[in-house]
């Protein structure tokens, strides 16, 4: 499709190099009415063609699956508020948005990723010890960081987290992130 067939609004952002191509062809099939909302998206908040195609990828798969319009499910994200909230900066309200967008868009993932953090959380991690999950969908694996200053405090970090792994809370976090396909929730 050649730009003069794009409504002129897409075409202005075309222009102002807010938007790609890729994107000004989604907003070119919705309506005018779909339309505004996005408009104000791309507009305060840039976003790299990576973020939009991502955007643009999971508004559709939600619209279709729900059979509605893009207004409706955006409505659904909140986005209107997150763009009107003034404590936040451009970076948090796209990714307030992103989070919010991909919760429509995986409502089973975030159920468990969700449930993941809360476990997480009643861990009685000693202080300058961390447990970040890198991958808990594919393979359940972790990174352990533990911050020290001496040897001594290394290995009493070190006692303590292997007193931590022997624990009942870890041993559930375990069991449900490596069980064959159960869901943590």
């Amino acid at each position: 499709m050649r730009e003069k067939n794009f409504d002129p609004e897409i075409r202005a952002l075309l222009k102002e190099e807010t938007i790609k191509y890729c994107t000004a062809l989604f907003l070119n099939k919705l309506t005018k009415g779909e339309r505004p909302l996005l408009f104000r998206l791309f507009r305060e908040i840039k976003l790299g063609i990576n973020k939009q195609r991502e955007i643009i990828e999971w508004l559709e798969d939600v619209m279709k699956r729900d059979g509605k319009k893009a207004d409706v499910v955006l409505d659904k994200t909140g986005l209107d508020a997150i763009l009107d909230d003034i404590a936040l900066n451009a970076p948090q309200k796209g990714d307030l948005f992103r989070e919010r967008l991909f919760d429509l868009r995986f409502p089973e993932i975030s159920k468990y990723q969700a449930a993941l953090k809360d476990k997480l959380n009643t861990l009685s991690l000693p202080h300058g010890v961390k447990l970040i999950p890198i991958t808990p969908l594919e393979d359940g694996e972790f990174r352990l960081e533990i911050a020290f200053h001496s040897a001594e405090g290394l290995q009493e970090k070190l006692v303590d987290v292997e007193k931590l792994s022997r624990g009942e809370t870890m041993m559930g976090l375990w069991d449900h992130t490596h069980s064959s396909g159960q869901p943590l929730v």
